[in-house]
């Protein structure tokens, strides 16, 4: 586990209190973050946008840092974020996601937030907002807002 030259654990431990009432207010099992700001803020790390990747916060269990396995290193020296699965610049990430909530037995029936659209647009469903609904292994958008 890393350690952030300005926040502590207890701050980011703070952070993921915050986010998981939310979240269980919402009946939300899993948030996904893919903007740099929202990873930094929940993690300690944010790096390049040239590879997709995502801080995963389940509402139980420890969360999961997925990155391209070239900034795995200094994402494991900065983030308090132990499980940090990879992928390759030439794989898709999207198989590692699905095996990271499946992990953790979010695979099946439950609610996913995300903060930007990327994961169903790779699976070809419209862009809808913040909320998705996976089952059986795909994202069904089940948005307040306008689709796309």
């Amino acid at each position: 586990m890393g350690q952030h030259p300005f926040f502590t654990t207890d701050e980011f431990a703070t952070r993921i209190a915050l986010l998981r009432q939310k979240m269980r207010a919402a009946d939300v099992a899993v948030a996904l973050f893919d903007e740099i700001e929202a990873m930094t803020w929940l993690s300690g790390y944010g790096n390049s946008e040239n590879r997709w990747r995502c801080v995963g916060i389940p509402l139980e269990g420890k969360p999961f840092f997925l990155i391209r396995a070239l900034d795995a290193t200094p994402c494991r020296q900065r983030s308090w974020i132990e499980d940090v699965p990879t992928f390759r610049d030439w794989e898709d990430p999207m198989p590692v996601l699905r095996d990271a909530l499946a992990r953790r037995g979010l695979d099946g029936y439950g609610s996913v937030w995300t903060t930007t659209p990327t994961a169903c647009r790779w699976h070809g469903l419209p862009a809808c907002g913040m909320h998705y609904r996976r089952r059986n292994s795909s994202i069904w958008a089940m948005s307040s807002g306008s689709c796309d």
